[in-house]
């Protein structure tokens, strides 16, 4: 049985950047071993009966068209524009 201690628990939430006390790397340790335990008994299960999954490489999906509109009525629905572009709020840092 698959059984993870404090100590393996302290070491993920590092890598993972998580600051976990006492009680929360307890109880993190408590249930990520009851998971694994059943993933362990998912892998005991008889499937000799079934055969294995054939894929293809066939895409079943339609051909990707670019649809053509008139830029005006495009930018017509956006909440905020400047000229012919979309305005939209800054999501990276400036490096100063």
């Amino acid at each position: 049985m698959i059984h993870l201690s404090k100590d393996d628990i302290q070491k993920l939430a590092h890598l993972s950047a998580l600051k976990l006390d006492e009680q929360e790397t307890a109880l993190l340790a408590e249930q990520v071993s009851a998971i694994l335990k059943y993933v362990e008994q998912i892998g005991e299960a008889n499937v000799s009966d079934f055969s294995p999954v054939r894929l293809t490489n066939k895409n079943i999906f339609r051909e990707d068209v670019a649809l053509q509109r008139p830029s005006q009525d495009i930018l017509a629905q956006a909440p905020k524009r400047k000229d012919n572009y979309f305005v939209v709020p800054q999501i990276l840092e400036q490096n100063k």
